[in-house]
């Protein structure tokens, strides 16, 4: 963890600082699933527009 990290939890009186180390795997899960709509979805528009292109031309 950094120095501001371990200063701000021994100022809010946490014992150990590097305590959220295990809430941080929550938060990259919740973050990759809100976010991964929005990085597969040209990837999916690309497939579906080949897919209907190949239909039409065949």
């Amino acid at each position: 963890m950094s120095d501001l990290g371990d200063r701000r939890a021994c100022a809010a009186g946490e014992d150990d600082p590097g305590s959220g180390v295990e809430d941080r795997a929550g938060a990259v899960s919740v973050l990759a699933t809100a976010y991964a709509p929005m990085l597969i979805w040209p990837v999916a528009l690309t497939v579906a527009l080949v897919g209907y292109w190949k239909r039409r031309a065949g």
